[in-house]
C-alpha cells in the first residue's frame, strides 16, 4: 500500500492506527530517496543536459565530466575533439547510472574537469554569469518548494 493511501484511511482502533504508522515508517525512507534521486537528476539535467543553466559546450568534455555517485570521485573525462555526446545521450547515461546506484543517504554530483571553475567564473561566452551557482540556486528553490508542499500535506 502507498503512503498516500494509508494516510487517507480512517482507523477504528489503536491497533489499526499502529499498524498504519509502522507501514508509513517503513515506506518513508524509500519515498525520501525517490524524491532525492529525482532532485539530483533535475540538478544533473540543469548542469549536463538540456536544462538552463547548462555547462558551456565547446568540445563537450566539461558537460561529459559530470558524474553521479554515492561517493566523491576523482574521475575526469579524457580530452575530446568535437565528438561530443548529445544532451540526450548524456542524460540517458546519467539516468542509467542513477538507477543502478544503491539507495544512500548522500549522492555526489562531481565534475573534475580541470577548467570547470574557470567556466563557472564566466570565461565562456555561453555562460558569462556562470552556471553552477545558478543551477544550485534553482535546486535549492525546488527543494524548498517540495518541503513546503510536504508541510501542507
Amino acid at each position: 500500500m502507498r503512503f498516500e493511501e494509508i494516510n487517507a484511511r480512517t482507523f477504528r482502533t489503536a491497533a489499526e492506527l499502529n499498524a498504519a504508522l509502522v507501514e508509513m515508517a517503513r515506506l518513508l525512507p524509500e519515498m525520501i530517496d525517490d524524491v532525492l534521486r529525482n532532485m539530483i537528476e533535475q540538478l544533473y539535467i540543469s548542469l549536463a543536459g538540456a536544462g538552463t543553466p547548462t555547462t558551456p559546450i565547446k568540445t563537450g568534455r566539461a558537460r561529459t565530466g559530470w558524474t553521479i555517485g554515492t561517493e566523491p570521485t576523482e574521475w575526469a573525462p579524457p580530452d575530446m575533439s568535437r565528438d561530443m555526446k548529445s544532451a540526450s545521450e548524456v542524460l540517458a547515461a546519467a539516468r542509467t547510472t542513477l538507477s543502478s546506484l544503491p539507495r544512500a543517504s548522500a549522492y555526489y554530483l562531481c565534475n573534475n574537469v580541470p577548467y570547470i571553475l574557470e567556466l563557472e567564473r564566466g570565461t565562456s561566452k555561453h555562460a558569462p554569469q556562470g552556471f553552477i551557482a545558478l543551477a544550485l540556486t534553482s535546486f535549492r528553490m525546488a527543494a524548498e518548494k517540495q518541503a513546503a508542499e510536504w508541510s501542507r500535506s
